[in-house]
């Protein structure tokens, strides 16, 4: 069941329960995945599983990674969610961490466990290939800062 709370917010214009947020969607996480991913994961969990979001706009202060994309997209396939964020800069990260299973499976049905895993696996191939085929034609540095994308476009995943 979703909470009722009300956000107020400090002398800077921030809301004072972001801390708790943080808090929160560490705990839901057993490893450090990117704030885009604990936030979605943080609307699900407030959720039943059988109630479908309407438009969840995310807003973090870079574009999101190629695997927080990915992720992002294909949680909307599985989940029937709507998860949408500023764009992607595409890039991939060493560090870079998906949520656990026990994580999901508190989110997830097994069936959407499954579309989930199978969508990613898909996604993140036609990524390598993409990614592989295109280092020989072309050099392209791509800027992971918002400031590159200031023409209000958003991506829909």
């Amino acid at each position: 069941m979703a909470r009722n709370h009300s956000c107020t917010f400090g002398p800077k214009g921030t809301c004072e329960c972001a801390e708790e947020i943080t808090t929160t969607a560490n705990h839901l996480c057993d490893i450090k995945v990117h704030a885009e991913l604990q936030v979605a994961l943080l609307i699900l969990s407030e959720q039943s599983t059988t109630t479908r979001s309407s438009l969840a706009y995310i807003g973090v202060s870079k574009l999101s990674c190629g695997p927080c994309n990915i992720f992002l997209k294909t949680l909307n396939k599985a989940r029937g969610a709507n998860f949408a964020v500023h764009n992607t800069h595409a890039k991939w990260y060493p560090g870079w961490g998906m949520p656990s299973n026990q994580v999901l499976t508190t989110v997830l049905t097994a069936e959407e466990l499954v579309i989930l895993k199978e969508c990613l696996v898909e996604e993140m191939k036609k990524q390598i290939i993409s990614f592989v085929t295109a280092i020989d034609i072309q050099n392209v540095r791509i800027l992971d800062s918002t400031d590159a994308s200031l023409d209000g476009r958003h991506t829909m995943l």
